[in-house]
């Protein structure tokens, strides 16, 4: 996913535009954050009792409907600077329908809904390892300004990153939503996910400027880089983040 979708609470994760191999530019930052109390803990440490009944559950992308896609394009908005990366793309086309074309359905297989228990869709985030996302053949419909600023953008993850990485390219909850602690769920089933594929750590980039920075650093993620090639356009910073789930 490139052009930097984000990652945050309110909005997503990924890359500044939105295409491409390895992801876009959601928000991290480099130096460092508390650890983990030891390499097998978990995201949410310590873990509360679940309640009798779970108020979200997690569908595949591969199931949702054409609705359920366009409104996770239009939620990718709130995650980055995606106006401005969409506007004067190559085929023309109205802003939602291209991020849907670019960042939604190329990543369907790596794409999870968050639903309601009462059946509304709550958010979704897009994961899977960095070598998954690689596979993906998708093509970039960007101006070649933004298509320039995602080539970067590649090159930082691809520094940042391994293979096994399990990296979170986007991660949107919808405004009615947030607040009401379901960001923890979110969190709770990437983790489960990346420890199902035997990942040594989970990745991802958010805006500096982005509320959900000191989340993920109070649940032990640490910044390891950033990336400042947009500065001077949005006057923000995107900062690389890692959470480990083994030791080095």
């Amino acid at each position: 996913m490139s052009a930097m979708n984000t990652v945050s609470t309110v909005a997503t994760t990924g890359k500044m535009s939105g295409t491409g191999g390895t992801g876009g530019t959601s928000g991290t930052s480099g130096t460092s954050a508390a650890r983990p109390g030891s390499a097998a803990g978990a995201l949410l440490r310590p873990r509360p009792s679940p309640p009798a009944e779970a108020p979200v559950h997690f569908l595949p992308g591969a199931v949702l409907d054409d609705a359920a896609r366009d409104r996770m394009a239009a939620l990718l908005f709130s995650t980055s600077y995606l106006e401005y990366c969409s506007a004067g793309n190559k085929l023309r086309l109205p802003l939602r329908a291209l991020q849907r074309l670019q960042n939604i359905d190329p990543y369907i297989a790596h794409v999870y809904a968050m639903v309601e228990c009462g059946g509304g869709m709550a958010g979704f985030f897009t994961a899977a390892t960095v070598g998954e996302f690689n596979a993906v053949q998708a093509v970039s419909h960007y101006r070649e300004e933004v298509r320039a600023m995602d080539a970067a953008y590649d090159a930082f993850i691809a520094r940042n990153t391994r293979e096994d990485d399990f990296l979170v390219g986007s991660l949107a909850i919808e405004g009615r939503c947030q607040g009401r602690g379901w960001f923890a769920h979110m969190l709770a089933e990437i983790e489960r996910l990346a420890r199902a594929r035997g990942c040594p750590r989970i990745v991802l980039t958010v805006w500096e400027s982005s509320a959900a920075m000191p989340l993920y650093l109070r649940r032990g993620f640490r910044r390891c880089d950033s990336f400042g090639y947009a500065y001077e356009l949005f006057f923000d910073r995107l900062h690389f983040l890692d959470y480990p789930l083994r030791g080095d």
